[in-house]
């Protein structure tokens, strides 16, 4: 695998935030909602790096809600899954997420300005 950094669009906040992923889970006409509870890692205006326990596909659409500390209220972010790589400080993966636009995207942007 090449390295991350070295794709990077925009510089990082090394940032440890709570974060939940939403995966939705379409068969037929049933859709089921999986949450999965997570670390962010750091973040950026297109993109964040997320611990998580468990292995997402890549090309995956994602919903996160994040809370940062000192924002008024929760991001609710879309993002599609780019890269994972094992996690070298605790057991789980770092997972790359590119965040695509979505309602929140202008104030998320605005908090790197």
């Amino acid at each position: 695998m090449s390295n991350p950094e070295e794709r990077r669009k925009h510089p990082r906040l090394r940032k440890e935030e709570r974060a939940v992923i939403r995966q939705l889970n379409i068969s037929g006409e049933d859709v089921t909602v999986s949450k999965y509870y997570c670390t962010t890692v750091d973040i950026s205006p297109g993109g964040l790096q997320i611990q998580t326990k468990r292995a997402f596909p890549l090309g995956e659409q994602v919903e996160i809600t994040i809370n940062l500390e000192g924002q008024n209220g929760a991001f609710n972010l879309s993002g599609v899954t780019r890269w994972i790589a094992p996690s070298k400080s605790e057991p789980g993966y770092v997972l790359g997420i590119e965040l695509i636009n979505n309602n929140s995207m202008a104030s998320w942007r605005k908090m790197f300005h």
